[in-house]
């Protein structure tokens, strides 16, 4: 997407989604699309995700991720993995939660 102009990124993304999804067949309810930049946090983001789709007990890590917020009372718990520091999940508070700052695990 580096190479398209802005004005056109949004229809270009569109068709080749669109492209993509009539290939796929079978395997439509398991594919995410994203957009990336080699200039931004947006390729950091989407690995994170994968990474995210692929842990797990997801849900279970969460909620012991949950515990140890209530007892430490922080206002946010984010576990990154080791090796690459993507971000795998966090649980936030109601302050956690109101951080204006929407890519901060992406710019650490």
């Amino acid at each position: 997407m580096d190479l398209v102009s802005a004005p056109y990124r949004a229809a270009v993304r569109k068709a080749k989604s669109d492209a993509i999804r009539a290939r796929s067949g079978r395997f439509l309810s398991n594919i995410g699309i994203y957009t990336t930049s080699i200039w931004d946090e947006s390729l950091y983001r989407a690995w994170g995700s994968i990474v995210n789709s692929l842990m797990p007990n997801l849900d279970i890590i969460e909620l012991g991720l949950k515990d140890l917020q209530a007892v430490t009372e922080a206002e946010e718990v984010v576990l990154f993995e080791q090796n690459t520091f993507l971000t795998v999940t966090r649980v936030g508070s109601e302050v956690g939660d109101e951080n204006p700052n929407s890519d901060r695990y992406e710019r650490l």
